[in-house]
């Protein structure tokens, strides 16, 4: 979903797009960014955008007119985050969008923070450790010139967002004046200071630093250096110093939400701002198509794209819930049984005008809310006769207990507790009051007389309770209203192995297909599109799993049965299997087992290195191995070997042409290359792909599937590569190379997506989803090795049937997902970079011919294995591409296998933004090949890394059969 988070850039006014098109830079006053795609009638789509700044704005403006120039124009309707509702250049004013804010968790990360100091460095992380411990300088009497400081560093990832002190009375060593800097790095030329204030000498506590000092930074205060540039004496002790961080980059963001109706007879534009603030316009409706946009009228602001629309189909359903709630809920007389098959937007209407309906709503979120300004244990009170008793409440003495007994404002005014309950005064005298009220400060208030009422109401952050509103009593709300919606909208179908069953919804433009219980073992649920079976759209194996499909009906199809490797938890052989073998291990006294066998430690001591295996191979079956670097010294090497014999401090498992490994990598240099120094696999004596390096905790999986002969590794269940194992008995093997490392092995069970992952079913929609589950994007790495030629990108089993018309009968097409390229910086000096994305046959040798990979990087270069001497062979393979510029960041890449009916690779095309951009034409002379044993391929030339993510297919019947 990341890769479709983005604005259109062409056409943009005044405005810098991110490299990944989820954000934007006002560079003028009048920034105007419309985001991908049109709203059509019938359509219900919302986003989500967030903004540091009041002026940003988020709306709608008619799809077939040009841009408009401003907010304030004809057609626009939009809500800024100040408040401002535009609607074809009228403003009205509702409440600020400040309920919400994004994702903006505050929290203590005191002693969780590094610090240094300009003196008695040893003892200043004291100053963190509460009021009982301080830090006391050393040195000549502070200035602003040359000040006695404190510097801490946050943790990665978080910026400050309050700092608070608290005070000690000291004497002549309390600070008098003191300074706060912060900046993004440790650079104290770099640093801005935020806040000067003069400290008493006294115990109390006081907030140095809060964020509304920090909101207009225009970089992260990671780093905050604390600044006595007045002293009482030569000397300054600090003590309780705390430190309130959020995650970097959210600081001061708030967030719409913007939902464009175009289903009903009354199109409307709402806005939810949080925290029960929501405002709506209604559109014109003689305006069909409508667009969403991003704008910002303050040069520097930036918006970011939170949400992307949801799919039209689950969007209707879960407006068509949401809207049967409201009825139910209220208490409306229209029951479930009035919402026609295609959901009937139009209710929504019906019910807006209604007593209590969406109107009242509207005007409720329109009302000024000032406990939104309220911090956690102030209370907040308006609507008081008496003006002075109005406004924020803090307290300001508590008793024994811990409990406040008194709270003042900024006007003088006082609520304080009796014996009785509580009073509030505008004046700031205990022995007279205004209104009262019982042992409650946030329930109701009585004024002490009827001049001056009306009586406050008080509540905290959270606000005052919800009004509860009752049910007409002629208006009956339906008993089921979620049973009634479903009844409507949802049939059934029982599986049934003698004849296929269908599935229709009237009234829908598109059905959810769900299993109501997992398959038996070894078996799935084919649903096609053709009564026949011919045409499979999709398998379905659990009660979790769900298939969207854009049509108004489908066939399930009986069980049918997996390959027998899906039974595999008895076939998962004896536990020995994940047990080191230490007794027969030639190295033993170098060895320490525990009493499970399965945790191995390396004794001080010991040789250079030693190998250990399991005590038992496995023979068949998938198996999920997981190996715990508790302690790596310098390298480890992790996997499975065919040979037992190379257990002991003789054989070196580096590119060991037995040993099939994660090889970890070197702990104290970052140098070398694939084979000694970078992680890597190292399987049959090659060291090909680079994996992300280990240290110690982290888990490495290896899923072994037996009866395929297939190995993929994993760093903390994130795929890392894979290879081809030998069809021979394999035992789990572990190399130690330094004292004290200590490696866990554990057998886990194998789910379901990872049984999808390591081919033991050929089900397209199984193996995408155990892609997207694992592996949804890759960052790839320039190769650094000879050898290092290609990346296998995928799974197997992602290509799909694909229909062409015009094939010949003895021929069937395969098309992929998309490989679409997310990100691509060209690095200074880097002319030589190139991407190439292509085809691979998984499991084939390279010496076989036309084995590929068959790649393609634009300029018409292209490679696809090794063809044949013949000239007769050659000329019927010869491979084609356009002249075109290199793969750029945006562009997607297709690939489509053609195969005859001997199982034979034909032909293979490389499609570029729906266009042919390669092909080769394999003749009779190509592979044998599955379509399902296909996998997308990449190779990278250069020093520079491109990101990549795999996009489901989208074919289109464009006529012709071409």
């Amino acid at each position: 979903l990341a890769a479709e988070r983005r604005f259109v850039v062409e056409g943009g006014r005044e405005s810098s797009v991110s490299t990944d098109g989820s954000s934007l830079l006002a560079l003028g006053p009048g920034a105007f960014c419309p985001l991908v795609g049109e709203l059509e009638e019938g359509q219900v789509e919302c986003v989500t955008v967030a903004g540091g700044q009041e002026t940003v704005a988020v709306g709608v403006f008619p799809a077939d007119g040009p841009l408009p120039s401003g907010l304030g124009k004809v057609g626009v309707h939009a809500l800024q985050l100040s408040g401002r509702l535009l609607a074809d250049g009228a403003v009205t004013e509702v409440s600020p969008a400040h309920g919400r804010r994004v994702t903006d968790v505050v929290e203590d990360v005191t002693l969780s923070c590094e610090v240094t100091a300009s003196s008695n460095s040893d003892r200043c992380r004291r100053a963190l450790h509460g009021v009982e411990h301080y830090w006391e300088s050393r040195g000549d009497t502070p200035s602003p010139t040359n000040p006695h400081w404190l510097q801490v560093a946050l943790p990665m990832g978080l910026e400050l967002r309050r700092l608070v002190v608290f005070c000690r009375k000291f004497d002549s060593y309390s600070p008098k004046t003191v300074r706060v800097r912060v900046g993004a790095s440790a650079d104290s030329q770099a640093m801005v200071t935020v806040a000067e204030a003069d400290l008493d000498d006294r115990e109390y506590r006081v907030t140095a630093v809060d964020e509304a000092q920090l909101n207009d930074l225009d970089d992260s205060p990671r780093f905050l250096r604390f600044e006595v540039i007045e002293n009482r004496g030569i000397n300054c002790k600090i003590a309780g110093l705390q430190i309130f961080a959020g995650q970097s980059g959210f600081r001061g963001t708030c967030t719409v939400t913007a939902t464009c109706d175009l289903s009903g007879a009354c199109p409307r534009l709402s806005f939810d701002t949080g925290k029960g603030s929501r405002c709506s316009l209604s559109l014109p409706p003689e305006i069909k198509r409508w667009r969403f946009f991003a704008a910002a009228e303050a040069s520097g602001a930036t918006a970011r794209l939170l949400r992307r629309p949801n799919t039209s189909l689950t969007q209707r359903l879960l407006s068509a819930v949401s809207v049967l709630r409201v009825f139910a809920e209220a208490g409306s007389k229209l029951s479930p049984d009035d919402l026609p098959g295609a959901f009937a937007y139009n209710l929504f209407a019906e019910w807006w005008v209604q007593p209590g309906g969406g109107a009242d709503d509207e005007r409720e979120a329109s009302r000024p809310k000032p406990w939104l300004k309220a911090e956690a244990g102030e209370l907040c009170s308006f609507g008081a006769g008496v003006g002075g008793c109005n406004g924020m409440f803090r307290p300001v003495e508590y008793d024994d207990h811990g409990h406040v007994v008194l709270y003042m404002n900024d006007a003088g005014a006082v609520m304080f507790r009796v014996e009785e309950g509580w009073r509030m005064n505008s004046e700031f005298n205990v022995s007279e009051f205004d209104y009262s009220a019982g042992v409650d400060a946030t329930g109701a208030w009585t004024p002490q007389t009827p001049a001056k009422g009306p009586a406050p109401t008080v509540c905290g952050p959270a606000g005052p309770p919800a009004k509860e509103s009752a049910t007409r009593a002629e208006e009956k709300p339906p008993e089921d209203p979620w049973g009634a919606l479903v009844s409507r909208l949802a049939t059934s179908a029982a599986v049934a192995a003698e004849r296929p069953r269908r599935l229709h919804v009237d009234g829908a433009d598109g059905i959810s297909v769900r299993a109501s219980a997992a398959s038996p073992c070894g078996y799935a649920v084919a649903v096609t599109s053709d009564e026949a079976g011919l045409c499979t759209v999709g398998t379905l194996t659990s009660a979790e799993e769900a298939l969207e499909l854009p049509v108004t009906s489908c066939y399930v199809q009986g069980l049918a049965p997996r390959p027998a490797v899906w039974s595999l938890e008895e076939r998962s052989g004896s536990c020995a299997t994940a047990q080191w073998d230490a007794e027969s291990n030639p190295g033993k006294q170098h060895l320490s087992l525990d009493a499970s066998g399965s945790v191995v430690t390396y004794k001080k001591g010991a040789p250079d290195f030693c190998s250990v295996v399991g005590r038992a191979p496995v023979k068949s079956g998938v198996h999920l191995f997981e190996f715990v670097a508790h302690k790596i010294g310098d390298e480890l090497w992790v996997g499975v070997t065919d040979d037992p014999q190379v257990q002991g401090p003789r054989i070196n498992l580096r590119a060991h042409r037995s040993a099939y490994t994660y090889y970890c990598g070197r702990r104290r240099s970052t140098s070398g290359n694939l084979k000694d120094g970078q992680a890597s696999l190292q399987g049959g004596g090659k060291f090909e792909q680079k994996f992300e390096q280990i240290t110690n905790g982290d888990v490495v999986g290896l899923l072994v599937n037996a009866d395929r002969h297939r190995g993929i590794f994993f760093k903390n269940r994130v795929v890392q590569g894979e290879c081809v194992l030998p069809a021979k008995p394999l035992w789990i093997v572990v190399q130690l190379d330094h004292s004290d490392d200590r490696v866990e092995v554990r057998k886990q069970p194998v789910p379901p997506d990872l049984e999808d992952l390591a081919g033991a079913s050929v089900d397209a929609g199984a193996a995408r989803c155990a892609e997207g589950a694992l592996h949804p994007e890759l960052l790839v790495s320039p190769g650094r090795d000879a050898e290092a030629l290609s990346e296998r990108f995928s799974v197997q089993g992602l290509f799909r049937p694909l229909a062409v018309p015009s094939l010949s009968p003895n021929l069937r097409a395969h098309a992929s997902p998309g490989v679409r390229v997310v990100e691509r910086p060209q690095a200074s000096g880097d002319e030589g970079s190139r991407l190439e994305i292509g085809v691979d046959l998984a499991g084939s040798s390279p010496a076989l011919p036309l084995s590929g990979p068959w790649l393609w990087g634009g300029l018409g270069r292209l490679e696809g294995g090794n063809p044949p001497a013949s000239s007769s062979a050659s000329s019927s393979q010869a491979a084609s591409a356009e002249e075109d510029a290199p793969l750029a960041s945006g562009d997607t890449v297709h690939a489509v296998a053609i195969t005859n009916d001997k199982g034979k690779l034909v032909a293979v095309i490389l499609l570029r933004g729906g266009a042919v951009a390669a092909c080769w034409d394999l003749g009779d002379k190509g592979p044998a090949a599955e379509p399902t044993a296909l996998r997308l391929s990449v190779r990278l030339q250069g020093s520079s890394g491109v990101r990549l993510r795999l996009q489901a297919l989208e074919v289109r019947d464009e006529g012709g059969g071409g």
